[in-house]
């Protein structure tokens, strides 16, 4: 597997404010682990922080097209609301409280209505239990999990948010009634019996997230694109192709189809919605990538993560040119066995454009001639090269007045290391560990440039590497 790609796809959906749940913070992750270790260890890791994550049990995942009639937002409150110790604030960090739920103390379960004003929802859960350390409550809507807090006790420490491009809303529809499902668990599953359990959510309408100039969008639709139930590989993602693509239905946790490429240089971009303690793998004619995709709950726009198996220009070992290949993607646990579950899985298959090949000293690499960024195409129009040295800074001017993309990152560094890009707006750090290639944008600004530095490492091999790109008129 190529973790350049991966690192770089990473990057720029951190980097994107607009990127939702997509990529599930690292705390997030300790109940999931949690949970995966009981069942396949037997381990008993505690669960200390309030998380949200995207786990539990999927409904059919499919959505009825048919028009139903609309229904008026559910009325929010006025004030905050107090039960049972808990206080859910009528404003939390720009949200506004929607809907409020606190049960009885010893009430561990239950389900209520409520209809979504929006499509956008910020999700805050409190949990108190005897047992912290083995309670979570699991929040669900229509079925698909969004919030796992651990029962720590009757105060808020976080919230979860859905942006408009969340797979979250391909099940809920804003102005159609929504069943919310609340329930205190076992970090095995169990329904917890405990008289002195206080649950409860609240339910906010976010304030519009604040966004810098750079130029966003969601692409245009092409007759090229595969769409499923609302989520859409697009057919062209910067210099890369769209050779093939599915996604499967609810609960069939292996997928496979052909595909027949031009090239070798093929990367995959894994689809998995739902069940967050499981993941997917996929493989090309049976040499299967070590990556695993977590499952989570997916944007609508699916086709940004694409990862290759080679390293960098090396393309996917085996693929085949000008011939059908096999891509399969299986739902897996955490050891990379093929397990049943509702999630819903899926691959799309895209093929790479034009390249440029950098070289310095001994050391090579290709880069992407064409890149999407937030939505727009971005051409290279500059590159600068250098052998890889800790003392040295490598530079590049930047246009004026105009938006533009840094590409930067290492190849063959051979140890672990850190570059910082400099000079910019927005600054980055990445580990080089592997070979890398991130990307950062900037709005229009005077003409500068930008830097690119060693901050930890003494690289004896290797190369590094920094390019603009500017928008294609």
């Amino acid at each position: 597997m190529n973790l350049a790609d991966l690192r770089a796809e990473l990057a720029h959906r951190a980097e994107d404010p607009e990127a939702g749940v997509d990529l599930l913070p690292g705390v997030q992750r300790k109940i999931r682990t949690t949970r995966r270790n009981r069942r396949v260890a037997g381990s008993a890791v505690v669960v200390v922080a309030l998380v949200a994550v995207a786990v539990g049990v999927l409904p059919d995942l499919t959505r009825d097209s048919s028009p139903e009639p609309a229904k008026s937002p559910s009325p929010g409150p006025t004030e905050d609301y107090v039960a049972e110790g808990v206080r859910f604030p009528l404003h939390l960090e720009g949200a506004t409280l929607q809907k409020a739920f606190v049960g009885n103390p010893g009430q561990t379960q239950t389900t209520f209505e409520w209809t979504p004003g929006a499509d956008a929802l910020t999700v805050a859960g409190v949990c108190s239990a005897d047992n912290p350390d083995d309670s979570v409550l699991e929040i669900t809507i229509d079925g698909l999990a969004v919030s796992s807090t651990a029962c720590s006790g009757r105060e808020l420490h976080g919230s979860s948010t859905y942006s408009a491009d969340s797979g979250l809303w391909t099940i809920a529809r804003p102005g159609r009634a929504s069943t919310v499902t609340l329930r205190v668990e076992t970090l095995d599953g169990k329904l917890v019996g405990d008289r002195a359990a206080v649950m409860g959510v609240g339910l906010y309408t976010p304030a519009p997230a604040e966004q810098d100039p750079m130029p966003r969008r969601t692409p245009p639709a092409s007759p090229d694109d595969y769409v499923n139930d609302g989520f859409r590989y697009r057919s062209q993602v910067g210099g890369r192709s769209l050779v093939g693509a599915r996604i499967g239905a609810p609960a069939q946790n292996t997928l496979a189809f052909e595909f027949t490429p031009s090239s070798k240089q093929v990367r995959v971009a894994p689809f998995c919605h739902g069940d967050g303690t499981q993941s997917v793998k996929v493989s090309i004619n049976g040499v299967e990538s070590e990556y695993f995709h977590g499952c989570h709950l997916e944007r609508r726009e699916v086709g940004g993560l694409a990862v290759s198996a080679g390293m960098a220009g090396e393309g996917w070992p085996g693929v085949k040119v000008g011939q059908p290949n096999t891509v399969t993607v299986r739902l897996v646990d955490g050891r990379g066995k093929t397990v049943a579950g509702r999630a819903r899985i899926g691959v799309g298959v895209y093929q790479d454009g034009e390249k440029r090949r950098l070289v310095a000293g001994d050391s090579s690499v290709e880069i992407e001639t064409l890149v999407d960024y937030r939505g727009y195409d971005y051409r290279l129009v500059d590159v600068r090269t250098a052998v890889a040295d800790a003392q040295k800074r490598l530079t590049i001017p930047t246009p004026a007045d105009t938006p533009f993309v840094v590409g930067y990152g290492s190849a063959g560094i051979g140890e672990f290391g850190e570059l910082q890009l400099v000079g910019l707006k927005h600054q980055a750090t990445s580990d080089t560990d592997v070979d890398g290639f991130l990307l950062q944008g900037q709005w229009p600004h005077p003409a500068g440039e930008a830097s690119l530095r060693f901050v930890q490492g003494e690289p004896k091999t290797g190369m590094t590497y920094i390019a603009i790109y500017e928008p294609v008129r």
